[in-house]
């Protein structure tokens, strides 16, 4: 028998989606000293595993990872889930090592996002495999939580055990060219201009979730950055209240008056944006924000107002009830070319 390993790294398991870009590069092709490596889809043709990256896999759809071939029981094989040790068991029927994935290990694999495999023959450096877990979904969670990225670089979104990358490029006139993609390189928001304030909209494990653009900072000396929220897309009191700061900042022609000057509606929008953040703990309702937040200076208890024509001007807080309906309204997918962006506050990515 050949000195080398002569052994096949299989895993058996249902088809599901995001496997396919893997296996479509891989199959039929990979030989690395090892043996073939690939992947079994139950009732499909074999899927090829690599270790010369990282492997995405959805757990919920496996049912054992198995080394099989010829010297199948002759190498060692060691599996680990952290800093736990896994065991796996030997088939001499069938001559193949097998890893059982049972729902408690399916589990703690979703929630740790790496498994990760080496086979060692008697004269081979051992091949290692690192099998990434896709997750079924993101933190079920009105705010899932906040991202921060560098102009030019790119992070994983909370949650999502690095699957989900979301990039920016340059930042220039308060706006950044920002998209979205998986770990394999599949697009889920196609590249978009945002500004603060501005939204993106994707599906993603069958929900729906809301990318905000919350914060872009020049610098003068370093990197400028931008920081993203990241949350389930819904009708949250917080939702609410963001859609509207948002809609005020983009409205054009908007004069809003606080203590005697006026302000547009990018201006009036970062006032009363500072404010609601420093109450957010206690102000909490969309009703609330509009009598306390935008209805008044909380400093001198001067009613803010806006001018809605050269001789008249209305109470702040009675004009934004009225353009409720309009500041809330469904948002819709902008028009334009991958690239070009939207100038208002949402877009729907794929």
């Amino acid at each position: 028998m050949h000195t080398r390993l002569s052994t096949v790294l299989a895993v058996a398991a249902l088809a599901a989606p995001g496997l396919h870009a893997q296996v479509e590069r891989d199959h039929g092709r990979q030989h690395d000293g090892a043996g073939e490596l690939r992947l079994v889809a139950v009732g499909e043709t074999d899927w090829p595993l690599t270790s010369r990256r990282d492997n995405w896999l959805h757990p919920e759809g496996l049912r054992g990872i198995e080394v099989v071939g010829d010297a199948a029981l002759e190498v060692t094989v060691g599996a680990r889930l952290g800093d736990h040790g896994l065991k796996l068991r030997r088939d001499e029927e069938h001559g193949r090592q097998v890893l059982d994935v049972d729902d408690a290990l399916r589990k703690a694999w979703t929630e740790h996002g790496r498994l990760s495999l080496s086979v060692q023959g008697r004269e081979d450096r051992p091949r290692r495999y690192e099998l990434r877990a896709i997750p079924s979904g993101l933190p079920p969670a009105a705010d899932c939580g906040r991202v921060t990225l560098v102009q030019r670089h790119e992070a994983a979104l909370p949650g999502s055990n690095g699957w989900l990358l979301l990039s920016i490029d340059d930042i220039t006139r308060r706006q950044t060219l920002t998209g979205l993609r998986t770990a394999e390189g599949e697009v889920i928001v196609d590249t978009v201009s945002l500004g603060a304030g501005d939204e993106v909209a994707f599906r993603f494990a069958g929900k729906r979730y809301v990318l905000r653009l919350a914060k872009l900072v020049n610098l003068l000396i370093g990197d400028d950055w931008a920081e993203f929220e990241l949350r389930e897309h819904g009708v949250s009191e917080r939702w609410k209240i963001d859609r509207l700061l948002a809609w005020l900042e983009h409205e054009e022609g908007v004069r809003f008056v606080r203590e005697g000057k006026e302000y547009d509606g990018r201006r009036a929008a970062q006032h009363l944006r500072t404010k609601y953040e420093a109450a957010k703990d206690r102000v909490t309702t969309l009703e609330a924000f509009l009598t306390d937040i935008a209805a008044k200076s909380s400093t001198t208890g001067n009613a803010y107002r806006v001018r809605v024509s050269d001789d008249e001007t209305v109470g702040a807080e009675a004009w934004f009830r009225d353009h409720l309906g309009e500041a809330l309204a469904p948002p819709k997918e902008a028009a334009g070319t991958p690239g070009t962006g939207v100038q208002r506050g949402f877009r729907e990515g794929r």
